[in-house]
């Protein structure tokens, strides 16, 4: 008699497909607060060493943009290029800061509201969150000023979302790549050399590259 596999399959694919929502037992935006191991003395005190830390320590390697923005706020940039920052600048930044803001995922159902004791667990967070209207910090001019002058982006990426990706037949970056390199090599020549030293060049050494060749 053959035997049945479709049951514990079935049990096997159950097992394996993600919670639906609702039985998920941790959820994005958690309350916490609940537990607290340091008693109030004991967090006190990793405030106190916070604030003595960013004023005596620093922090090196801080961005052309970061430092130039904590300067104007009264951070220090010492002889040894830490960046230190003095009490009363922190608790300034502290009294100036979002209490609520909406961190923006791909899609709506990703985005992360953080505010009062709302948990969200991740791997990793925003390097940098710039407030623009309404919470959305994608929307801040400064934050896009700094993606322009810090960061670079190549202009043939695939900024689409997956389902528009797939939708428009799965392309692949690597033939975005070639084709882009191909329309460099065919349409685009240095113009750092001018003409008359280019002139001279000439004069003086057999050049077999035509001026032609090279768009001149």
């Amino acid at each position: 008699m053959a035997q049945r596999s479709g049951g514990r399959n079935a049990r096997l694919a159950q097992r394996a497909a993600p919670l639906a929502p609702e039985l998920k037992p941790v959820r994005p935006g958690e309350t916490g607060g609940q537990f607290e191991p340091l008693k109030n003395e004991g967090v006190a005190a990793i405030r106190e060493n916070i604030f003595r830390i960013l004023a005596e320590v620093g922090f090196a390697d801080a961005t052309l943009h970061c430092i130039e923005a904590c300067s104007g706020a009264g951070a220090i940039l010492g002889d040894d290029r830490r960046l230190r920052m003095p009490r009363d600048v922190v608790q300034q930044a502290i009294s100036l800061a979002e209490q609520k803001l909406v961190l923006h995922g791909q899609f709506p159902e990703h985005d992360l509201q953080i505010s009062g004791q709302s948990v969200h667990f991740a791997t990793a967070g925003p390097k940098q969150v710039c407030m623009g209207g309404e919470g959305h910090y994608l929307g801040s001019a400064q934050t896009l000023k700094v993606m322009q002058s810090e960061y670079l982006y190549p202009d043939f990426s695939d900024r689409d979302s997956p389902l528009a990706w797939a939708e428009n037949g799965k392309p692949v970056l690597l033939d975005k790549a070639i084709a882009k390199k191909k329309q460099i090599l065919d349409g685009y020549f240095p113009s750092h050399i001018s003409d008359e030293v280019d002139q001279h060049i000439r004069a003086e050494f057999p050049v077999f590259l035509s001026r032609q060749a090279i768009g001149r």
